[in-house]
């Protein structure tokens, strides 16, 4: 299950990463998918200068097949903890995203 997950993630990752770039826009665009579907890398810029820096950018690849390997890790959730975990993983990442739009990220809005 956990290889299905992660090649789920692998797959996701492809098209995710096509609506980010598109929607930075070659620099001119309003980043909304990419703070969307890539919080935690975004806020990262307020660390580094507001640029997307090189481990942004490796965050950005392998969070969906991270995300995959977890949640195929888990199987069918059976029992509370294993909501609980997948509850906390796209809690953390709705947070994430919550705070990429809260006016955080001046450069990229």
């Amino acid at each position: 299950m956990a290889v299905m997950g992660l090649v789920a993630g692998i797959l996701a990752t492809v098209p995710a990463l096509y609506v980010a770039i598109a929607s930075g826009g070659g620099g001119h665009g309003d980043y909304v998918f990419t703070r969307i579907l890539f919080p935690l890398p975004m806020l990262l810029t307020a660390l580094t200068g507001d640029s997307i820096s090189a481990l942004s950018i490796l965050l950005a690849v392998i969070q969906f097949p991270l995300y995959g390997l977890a949640f195929g890790a888990i199987g069918r959730p059976r029992n509370a903890r294993a909501w609980m975990a997948v509850g906390i993983v796209i809690g953390l990442h709705a947070l994430w995203a919550a705070l990429c739009f809260a006016g955080l990220l001046p450069n990229f809005s």
